[in-house]
């Protein structure tokens, strides 16, 4: 929330609390064995609850993914594309490009280091994907935006990280500790 008071409206932690109960008071009507339908059921989820543009711009990210990804026990590099599939989905309705001072600096090195990453899904991979998320959540402290309210600030922000992009690392960490928990 700090964060998106320097750089934009305010109020990305507050809408991201209320998207966040909004899952857990839906969770339970997920079909979790079926991973590709639970991705859909999150997009319709976050869509609906989240406010602003990060509603549509997560739902379509998650919709896209559900719809690549081929079965419930997918390999790493079908998680690979889908989750580059979901960053291209978020492009095409958002306009935006990693650069751009959004939540694609951060999930696009993700998405390259798993379409890199060798072997089967683990907790090592997943965390070296998030530690790339995690070290370009600062490039774009640096970067002028391109895109939404950021964007009306212009230089203003300048030397403080995207909140976006912020939060895009910090649930991607958690939800890869949470498939590979620490043993």
């Amino acid at each position: 929330t700090e964060l998106d008071r320097i750089t934009g409206d305010g109020d990305l932690g507050a809408s991201m609390k209320l998207a966040a109960q909004a899952v857990q008071n839906a969770v339970g009507s997920y079909p979790v064995d079926d991973t590709p339908a639970t991705l859909k059921a999150l997009a319709h989820t976050l869509r609906r609850e989240w406010g602003g543009s990060s509603g549509p711009l997560y739902g379509v990210f998650f919709l896209r993914c559900g719809t690549v990804l081929k079965n419930s026990g997918a390999e790493l590099t079908q998680w690979a594309e889908a989750f580059d599939q979901g960053c291209r989905a978020i492009s095409e309705l958002g306009g935006a490009k990693p650069g751009d001072r959004t939540m694609l600096d951060a999930l696009d090195p993700f998405v390259q280091s798993l379409k890199t990453a060798k072997g089967e899904a683990s907790r090592e991979v997943l965390l070296a994907a998030v530690e790339s998320a995690e070290s370009r959540v600062e490039a774009p402290a640096r970067m002028t935006p391109r895109l939404g309210r950021p964007s009306y600030l212009g230089d203003r922000v300048l030397g403080y990280p995207d909140p976006r992009a912020t939060a895009a690392a910090i649930w991607l960490r958690a939800a890869s500790e949470a498939l590979f928990p620490l043993q």
